[in-house]
């Protein structure tokens, strides 16, 4: 079983707490293992830290990967931390497309894709305690997890089907042909 994050290993994603965090999960979950995907200038670093906290055989990297639906299908827990925001995630997107509980930081774009409690938990910092908490939560109520994960799909595919793209392109067109 693993828990993972997809994102790029540059300055705008937060890798390193996860890292920093995976020791307390492992604690209350020793048979999960980590798995990134993504590449970058900051994957050498977070290789690095791996290697000194001695998690190398509990943590992976994979970073010749350009379709990573078939890891997010096999996590319980999906993660993005990014520590300025961003907007629309495309990874959350994803997540949520596959049904996954999703553990994301409460910036940018995210509270619209992610509700906090029930598709989702939305954190206010990526300090050890708060990203280990929120990743354990998840994992101690399989039930939870799945419902988390169903309702997210739902969601997602109610805040971002086509159908609903089309009309809103069609209201605004109508409302720009009207003045």
């Amino acid at each position: 079983p693993y828990i993972c994050m997809v994102g790029n290993f540059t300055s705008k994603k937060d890798q390193q707490s996860l890292i920093m965090a995976f020791p307390e999960i492992a604690k209350a979950f020793p048979e999960y293992h980590l798995v990134f995907v993504g590449r970058g200038e900051k994957e050498q670093n977070c290789k690095l830290l791996v290697e000194n906290m001695g998690l190398s055989d509990k943590v992976h990297f994979i970073n010749d990967c350009d379709g990573p639906e078939s890891i997010i299908k096999g996590a319980d827990v999906c993660v993005l931390l990014s520590p300025d925001g961003e907007g629309i995630s495309n990874v959350i997107i994803e997540y949520s497309a596959l049904a996954k509980p999703i553990v994301a930081t409460d910036l940018g774009g995210n509270e619209e894709i992610i509700v906090h409690g029930k598709t989702g938990i939305l954190l206010k910092s990526h300090t050890i305690e708060e990203v280990a908490a929120a990743v354990i939560a998840l994992l101690n109520d399989a039930n939870h997890r799945q419902e988390m994960g169903n309702e997210a799909k739902k969601e997602i595919a109610r805040k971002f089907s086509l159908i609903r793209m089309i009309r809103e392109y069609e209201g605004l067109y109508k409302s720009m042909l009207g003045k």
